[in-house]
């Protein structure tokens, strides 16, 4: 078995069959979709001038349309979409579940087990905050990178810093952490665990370890954190990037 091509239709009434064809196959797994509130913790809705695709159909929101159902608590949640209605009449609403997809090859995108509600966005909510918010494509990546603020970390005289990661149960589904620490200078960045010290010896830094609640930040003694170069307060002292598998 093979791929065939959709004839190119010319200039002639009996191929514009074709060319609907055409058209018809350039939309499958079709996904313009925004969130509000994208880049903070309050409650998303689906943003107007959104389009996706859904089973062969295109739906599109002509205003921000609200998310049914409710959230659960310290999980990721997903937006699912689902069609009612037949014919020219149908109309597509969102609620929320926990219940992860799975990727329809013949549909190019993520749907439940029936193959009829598509994913297309989720979140982690911790009980009143939304956050680490993500929108599924057209591709099957299921790794997802979140970035959260160290926030303040006088590391010349404390050597470890607990930075809440906000994922809740979602913790064990971290595949990879990378940290970058800014000096008070703000004018020098280094990995936390490519430190050198201040004679440009590489220095031996304290892997990070993770659970339920903190990602637990460790700096070795004597090397380059270990001064007066990093001891600012009321300062954010860098950034965790976090890479999540978001369909456990």
């Amino acid at each position: 078995m093979s791929g065939s091509i959709i004839p190119t239709p010319a200039y002639k009434a009996s191929d514009w069959q074709s060319f609907g064809t055409q058209v018809e196959k350039q939309r499958l797994g079709l996904i313009a979709l925004s969130l509000t509130n994208y880049d903070n913790d309050s409650e998303p809705q689906i943003a107007a001038g959104s389009v996706v695709e859904i089973s062969g159909s295109l739906f599109q929101f002509s205003s921000n349309d609200s998310i049914g159902g409710t959230p659960t608590t310290d999980s990721i949640n997903y937006i699912m979409l689902e069609v009612s209605g037949s014919g020219d009449s149908q109309t597509v609403s969102g609620s929320w579940t926990t219940t992860a997809p799975t990727w329809n090859d013949a549909k190019q995108g993520w749907y439940d087990a029936t193959g009829n509600k598509r994913y297309v966005a989720g979140c982690i909510y911790d009980g009143t905050y939304y956050n680490h918010k993500f929108l599924f494509d057209k591709h099957r990546d299921r790794l997802r990178d979140f970035t959260i603020e160290i926030g303040d970390w006088n590391m010349d005289s404390s050597q470890s810093k607990a930075v809440a990661h906000g994922l809740g149960n979602a913790w064990k589904n971290i595949r990879n952490i990378e940290v970058m620490i800014r000096n008070d200078g703000d004018d020098q960045y280094n990995p936390l665990d490519t430190g050198s010290s201040t004679g440009g010896t590489c220095g031996g830094i304290g892997s990070p370890g993770i659970d339920a609640t903190n990602i637990n930040l460790i700096r070795a003694a004597s090397y380059l954190f270990d001064s007066t170069d990093y001891n600012a307060t009321s300062y954010n002292r860098g950034w965790i990037t976090v890479t999540v598998d978001i369909i456990p």
